[in-house]
């Protein structure tokens, strides 16, 4: 049995599902996703990947003893379960992750392709955003994105601006993304996408650029996900949330422009596919 430590939020929950399926394969043993060690802010996070088409079973809580041991002690995830604990200590791919036993304990963010390279057409079919209910003033603003050639630009703001390890993009990243889509084709239009849509609306002036701000944007964390992966091109940020939908878009033409630091002191060179451009 593999079992994955869940924490954070929707876009970390897909590459720890991801990598946690990835070694669960190769073993051909069961994944269990342990939403039981998530912080207040983020203890309903894992429910979202519950509505998609994906083989794992899942732990909300611990025992009752288990409980107890845990209060009591400060223990965690490595002292109250069997099995090999592995944690992730440096945001880089490590090689030996494939050789891990059969009873393994994931505890990390996993954010490379690498962990699950074998495994993406299936991954893709898991993590179908198309198998979850939007409204139906939501599908036809998508229906609007497959109308035209629409580039998704998504910047996060919020916690970015007070987290210590990471930062808010800069408007230059922005500029230079969209002017490399500017000059090699005509008519785009371009999806923002953001938790702070005010801002970016004084931000992005003109005709071409559209802006989600529905009601599932802030209720549904898998709303603006399906939408951007319904976008043909996309411009991400530092941010896993829109790495997903920008990956989860299966057009096999699509462009990608990433940020090339990807948090403070830390490379994109891991985190993105090879075939992403960084900027």
């Amino acid at each position: 049995m593999i079992r994955v430590i869940l924490s954070g939020r929707t876009g970390n929950n897909f590459f720890q599902y991801a990598a946690g399926r990835s070694l669960a394969i190769q073993r051909q043993t069961q994944l269990i996703l342990d939403g039981a060690w998530m912080d207040n802010t983020h203890a309903t996070q894992y429910e979202h990947l519950r509505r998609l088409p994906i083989a794992a079973a899942y732990e909300r809580r611990l025992s009752a003893s288990k409980r107890g041991l845990r209060k009591a002690f400060q223990l965690g995830p490595k002292h109250l379960h069997q099995g090999t604990y592995y944690r992730e200590l440096q945001p880089d791919y490590d090689p030996s992750f494939s050789q891990l036993p059969e009873t393994t304990i994931l505890d990390g963010y996993f954010q490379s392709p690498r962990y699950f390279a074998e495994i993406e057409p299936q991954l893709r079919q898991e993590l179908n955003l198309q198998a979850i209910q939007i409204p139906d003033k939501s599908r036809i603003f998508e229906d609007g994105l497959h109308s035209r050639t629409f580039v998704s630009i998504h910047l996060r703001r919020g916690d970015y601006l007070t987290l210590p390890n990471t930062q808010c993009l800069t408007p230059g990243y922005h500029e230079a993304a969209i002017n490399y889509f500017r000059e090699r084709w005509n008519s785009l239009c371009f999806c923002i996408f953001s938790d702070d849509i005010p801002w970016c609306r004084k931000q992005f002036d003109g005709p071409e650029f559209l802006f989600c701000d529905l009601p599932g944007s802030a209720t549904d964390p898998l709303h603006d996900m399906r939408l951007m992966s319904s976008c043909h091109h996309h411009i991400i940020a530092n941010s896993s949330y829109s790495w997903w939908g920008a990956w989860l878009n299966p057009t096999y033409e699509k462009v990608v422009i990433a940020p090339t630091m990807w948090m403070k002191e830390m490379s994109s060179v891991t985190v993105l596919p090879e075939s992403w451009i960084r900027i």
